[in-house]
C-alpha cells in the first residue's frame, strides 16, 4: 500500500514538474507579456459614452463587493471569481478570445475609474502593478490560457493523451496560484503597508521558478 502511494506521489511530482518545464515557461512568459499589453492598450482605447457607466458600476461593484465581507469571506469571493475565469481561459481557442476579452474589459474599467478620478489612465493602470496581488492574478490567468494552447499543440503532435494526463494537475496548479493572489489581496485590503511586504515572498517564488528552469534548459 506504501510503495502505490510513494509510486502516486512520484507520478504527480513528475507531471508538474512537466508543467514547469523550460518550454512552458517561456509560453507563460509570452501569455504574461501579452495580457500586459492588452490591458494597457485598453487603458488608451476610446470608451463608447454608452459604456462608460456600466463599466464605472462595474468596477465599483467588484471594490464594494471584495470589502464587504470578512478576511476568510473575501478570499473565497475573489478565489471563486477568478478561478471562473481561469478555467474559461483554457477552453482552447474559446479561451484565448475570452482571455483577451476580459483582460481589455479590465483595462476598460480601469481607464473609466481614472478618468471618474480625474488620473490618467496609464497612471492608474501602472498603480495597479505596484500591488503583489495583480502579477500572480495575471500569472495564473497566463498559466490558464498556455494549457488551452498546449491542448491544440497536442492535437497537432498526436500528443492529446498525454497532455490531457497533464490537465487535472494544471487545474490543480492553477487553483493554487488563484489561492495565493486572493490571500495577497485580501491582506492589501486589510492593511495596505502589509499587502507591500508580500513582494518580498513573491520575489523569492519567482526567483525559485527562474532557478528551476534554467536548471532544466
Amino acid at each position: 500500500m506504501e510503495t502505490i502511494r510513494q509510486e502516486r506521489r512520484a507520478r504527480a511530482f513528475a507531471r508538474l514538474q512537466l508543467l514547469l518545464a523550460p518550454s512552458r515557461m517561456k509560453l507563460y512568459a509570452v501569455a504574461f507579456l501579452l495580457e500586459l499589453a492588452i490591458f494597457f492598450a485598453a487603458t488608451l482605447a476610446p470608451v463608447a459614452p454608452s459604456q462608460k457607466q456600466i463599466l464605472l458600476n462595474q468596477g465599483r461593484d467588484l471594490i464594494n463587493n471584495a470589502t464587504s465581507g470578512t478576511p476568510p469571506q473575501t478570499i473565497v469571493l475573489i478565489f471563486a471569481n477568478n478561478f471562473r475565469i481561469a478555467l474559461f481561459d483554457i477552453v482552447p481557442l474559446f479561451g484565448a478570445f475570452f482571455f483577451g476579452y476580459s483582460m481589455f474589459a479590465t483595462g476598460q474599467v480601469i481607464q473609466v475609474l481614472a478618468q471618474g478620478s480625474n488620473v490618467p489612465p496609464l497612471a492608474l493602470g501602472a498603480v495597479y502593478f505596484l500591488f503583489p496581488y495583480t502579477v500572480v492574478e495575471l500569472a495564473a490567468y497566463a498559466l490558464a490560457v498556455s494549457e488551452g494552447v498546449m491542448i491544440i499543440w497536442a492535437v497537432k503532435r498526436h500528443g492529446l493523451r498525454r497532455e490531457l494526463s497533464l490537465l487535472p494537475y494544471g487545474i490543480i496548479l492553477l487553483a493554487g496560484v488563484l489561492v495565493l493572489a486572493a490571500t495577497f489581496e485580501t491582506v492589501f485590503l486589510v492593511s495596505t503597508r502589509a499587502g507591500l511586504t508580500l513582494w518580498l515572498p513573491l520575489g523569492l517564488i519567482v526567483m525559485a521558478a527562474v532557478r528551476h528552469a534554467r536548471k532544466k534548459s
